[in-house]
């Protein structure tokens, strides 16, 4: 189900989500833009599934990756070529229900390449996507398998 939500400033001049009830009342919600869709071009021929994410990047989902925060992607082939879209407005710890706010937004990105051995790279090496804000770092820990994706995390 998609319902139009419009956004409106309020009193301190800053943007909130807003849901009509059906008995007219009005739920505020504050916004976090950030990008859905994240990644690096994947080192295959074969076409690469748009839904779930892996060590390239692709449809992450992390609502702590807004403004000033800092993504790390493993260069796959050369260029890397970034892709990013699926821009929303808000959205809880994860999509688990699809609910967010999706909304049409420009986003301005700075990207620094890091090459191994001589840069700082976060860790020994990067093997998987892996990211960090102002508060703390993300570590996503891709698998299929929900056991080795919680090892993997834990061990990034």
């Amino acid at each position: 189900v998609s319902i139009f939500t419009p956004i409106e400033k309020n009193a301190k001049g800053e943007y909130e989500g807003v849901l009509k009830t059906e008995s007219g009342k009005s739920i505020r919600f504050p916004l976090y833009p950030f990008m859905g869709i994240m990644g690096v071009a994947a080192n295959t021929s074969e076409p690469v599934h748009s839904v779930p994410p892996a060590m390239y990047g692709g449809h992450i989902d992390i609502n702590e990756l807004g403004t000033g925060s800092t993504a790390y992607y493993p260069v796959q082939v050369k260029g890397a070529v970034f892709y990013t879209g699926e821009s929303h407005f808000a959205q809880g710890d994860g999509e688990v229900a699809l609910t967010a706010l999706e909304a049409s937004a420009r986003a301005t990105l700075k990207f620094t390449l890091l090459k191994a051995g001589k840069d700082k790279i976060p860790g020994k090496e990067l093997k998987q996507p892996l990211a960090e804000n102002a508060e703390f770092w993300i570590t996503p820990g891709l698998d299929e398998d929900l056991d080795e994706a919680m090892k993997k995390s834990t061990r990034e």
